[in-house]
């Protein structure tokens, strides 16, 4: 009885946002053992949107890929793996990409990305030569073939986002972007990311 009267008093005077402390000198002595569980159900109440948040993401970023995944896995390209359709997705429309600069981009070592080149190339999605001005350096670009499949893959993520704002009025996605953007921006900060 008394957890709930306090709970109900504490969430009515905002104490929750005290230090551990101070909620230890609000309480009577003889009362004090039950201290913990109060501050127990506080981090849970905390926790529960924690562990939903967390949740949420996981199982969004896990869908994605699964849904990527199996949207590749039936159509015209369904030879490409997820990764290669995002080294198709990196090299893009239009130009010709240095191979050091794009597995820089793409966060793996060159021989890597050597070797899903091999492999694009072989599917007949990209094209790779040498540069006239310096032997060197390794171009790659989009055959016709990979132009598809990197439009697709545009229309794909295209249409994951208009069916997700499809939901969601203007201060609603205005709220969205802002959150993603924050997110976006403490991972940038947190993990040093582009």
């Amino acid at each position: 009885m008394f957890v709930k009267l306090f709970l109900k008093a504490a969430i009515r005077m905002q104490l929750y946002k005290y230090n551990k402390k101070t909620i230890q000198i609000i309480l009577d002595k003889s009362i004090v053992y039950k201290y913990n569980l109060i501050i127990k159900v506080f981090g849970v109440i905390n926790m529960n949107n924690h562990e939903s948040i967390n949740e949420i993401l996981v199982r969004l970023f896990a869908n994605i890929l699964d849904i990527e995944e199996k949207c590749l896995g039936v159509g015209e390209f369904s030879d490409l793996s997820i990764t290669e359709m995002h080294i198709i997705d990196n090299i893009g429309i239009g130009k010709e990409r240095n191979m050091s600069n794009t597995a820089k981009d793409l966060r793996i070592t060159s021989g890597t990305l050597t070797t899903a080149i091999d492999n694009l190339i072989k599917k007949g999605y990209v094209e790779r030569r040498r540069s006239s001005d310096d032997r060197r350096v390794v171009k790659i670009k989009l055959t016709n073939k990979g132009i598809g499949a990197y439009k697709a893959h545009e229309d794909f993520h295209k249409d994951l986002v208009v069916s997700a704002l499809m939901q969601l009025d203007d201060r609603g996605e205005e709220i969205l972007a802002k959150v993603l953007t924050n997110i976006d921006i403490f991972f940038k900060e947190k993990y040093h990311y582009k």
